[in-house]
């Protein structure tokens, strides 16, 4: 079997799990409790499945290893081999929760603030 790495933003927890049947995308839906994800590569073979239609209230996070998006919801991490195949994540789970930085639904709301403006 595959491991992976669970995000779950709303517990602010990142655990392994086991991925499932790698030819079938079901088990990552039932793992992100919904029915289609988006694929995010995040370099050294590691990718990122995030529910494509996240919930309302969902929670977020960022990851650093792809800075400029923010993610909401449930999300998987795994690996690929050369070959593409899916497999066990390339990083560690310690550097994984490293990359990782829950946010609050509210940060995604709100307005940049330009500071120059302010004199």
């Amino acid at each position: 079997m595959t491991s992976a790495y669970l995000i779950d933003p709303l517990a602010r927890t990142i655990t392994i799990v086991e991925r499932g049947d790698k030819t079938s995308l079901s088990p990552v839906y039932a793992l992100l409790h919904c029915r289609g994800v988006e694929r995010y590569a995040l370099g050294g073979g590691d990718l990122l499945y995030v529910d494509e239609q996240p919930p309302a209230g969902g929670g977020a996070f960022v990851c650093h290893l792809y800075p400029d998006t923010s993610f909401i919801g449930r999300a998987l991490w795994i690996g690929s081999s050369a070959e593409g195949e899916e497999a066990d994540p390339d990083v560690s789970l310690d550097i994984a929760a490293e990359s990782i930085v829950f946010v609050s639904g509210d940060f995604l709301n709100e307005s940049p603030v330009d500071d120059r403006s302010a004199a």
